[in-house]
């Protein structure tokens, strides 16, 4: 239904106009990955229309926000599970960065780790992917971050 009345171009038109409004980041992103759950046809809908690259964008955008790297890491590990095509978009256009700085940035928020690591799992379907984080280490630091949020 959201699919045919334009619901996700002006959800995604929104996220890249208004992209450094926190509020309507923050809801958009919820928005996309909320629409993506258990719905095939949206996470392929939403990810040619672009929402991998809009959310990427505004992960980058954000960095120092860890509300906005949960609900992008959120965004990403929804659009991508058991979705082949954004799997390979998110992997191309990076999406294994995004996940990969935020936990970098806030290494010991449990939930945004937890959300990183499944959007990574997700990512790692994918043979290009995962030699993409073999080649930077990926294993490495969620190895790191997990050990951190453990000791605590």
């Amino acid at each position: 239904m959201m699919r045919e009345q334009g619901t996700f171009e002006r959800l995604i038109t929104s996220l890249r106009h208004y992209d450094s409004n926190v509020n309507v980041v923050e809801q958009s992103l919820c928005a996309i990955s909320n629409a993506c759950v258990d719905n095939p046809k949206n996470q392929e809908s939403l990810g040619m229309r672009g929402a991998v690259e809009a959310t990427i964008h505004v992960m980058e955008m954000h960095r120092e926000n860890p509300l906005l790297q949960d609900y992008g890491c959120r965004a990403l590990r929804n659009l991508a599970d058991n979705c082949e095509f954004n799997v390979r978009i998110e992997g191309e256009n990076g999406g294994i960065n995004a996940a990969t700085f935020a936990i970098l940035g806030f290494p010991r928020n449990a939930v945004l780790t937890e959300q990183a690591c499944a959007a990574l799992s997700n990512m790692a379907q994918s043979e290009q992917n995962a030699i993409r984080m073999l080649q930077q280490d990926v294993q490495d630091i969620v190895t790191q971050a997990l050990g951190s949020i453990d000791s605590e």
